[in-house]
């Protein structure tokens, strides 16, 4: 679910990066199909990364277009709506409603929230004494399951999280590697969203807002499930890559 939740965004993105189909109804047509495939998929991560890929767009698409200044105020407008959320609507309750819930659909995705968090803080708190006992190395890819196995744990999962398996599996040095790779992608995604493009890019890369907000939503998924075992993630960064080396004018 959450591989096929993580490919409909990413897709979605694409979609509005380029903006294909070219008639607007169209692409909100094709966008409100994959949404419902997301939603039928049971990932809330996937819907995250929706929201905050959708957000991060705007607020790009905001400082290109007028002032980061407006950008700023744009993403605090954001931070106040989703504060006046929180004050009025109340998370709990309606999990609670759809944990009971006579749909399947709902009962699978919001109504297993309260389960769902529950579960990280259990693999949180069983992976952190692994990460003392890694080294400098760690103890390789995939190793977390095993590791719990072998202690008996009474959770046993992988690490669902990227930035924690990166710690407990790969180390220090692989760690710092993790970093470095997510810098360089921020970095060559600014690039391309700010810089000039080549005429041909830009005839394809219409609205490339959209691909800071794919990347920021992609990453931010990285705190809930191993994303970077995604092969077309992979393809992502590729395109990012290429759009930075031969894309800028």
């Amino acid at each position: 679910p959450n591989v096929a939740a993580n490919y409909f965004f990413i897709s979605i993105m694409i979609i509005w990066a380029i903006r294909l189909p070219r008639h607007r109804s169209l692409r909100l047509l094709t966008t409100a199909m994959l949404l419902i495939a997301m939603v039928m998929t049971g990932s809330n991560g996937g819907l995250v990364s929706v929201l905050t890929g959708t957000g991060i767009a705007v607020v790009v698409a905001t400082a290109r277009r007028f002032s980061l200044i407006q950008a700023v105020a744009t993403a605090c407008g954001f931070l106040l709506l989703i504060f006046t959320a929180s004050l009025v609507i109340h998370p709990q309750a309606i999990v609670e409603w759809a944990h009971s819930s006579d749909y399947a659909i709902l009962r699978d995705s919001i109504g297993r929230g309260t389960k769902s968090a529950s579960d990280r803080e259990t693999i949180i708190s069983q992976s952190i004494p692994l990460l003392y006992r890694g080294g400098l190395l760690g103890q390789g890819p995939v190793s977390t399951k095993p590791r719990l196995q072998a202690d008996q744990a009474p959770f046993v999962k992988e690490a669902h999280d990227d930035y924690l398996a990166a710690l407990s599996e790969r180390g220090v040095i692989g760690t710092v590697g993790l970093l470095l790779l997510v810098c360089s992608l921020l970095v060559r995604t600014w690039a391309v969203v700010t810089l000039p493009l080549t005429p041909e890019v830009a005839a394809v890369m219409r609205w490339p807002p959209a691909l800071a907000g794919m990347v920021i939503g992609v990453l931010v998924e990285g705190l809930s499930y191993e994303v970077m075992h995604f092969r077309h993630v992979w393809a992502l960064f590729g395109m990012i890559a290429a759009l930075s080396i031969w894309g800028e004018r």
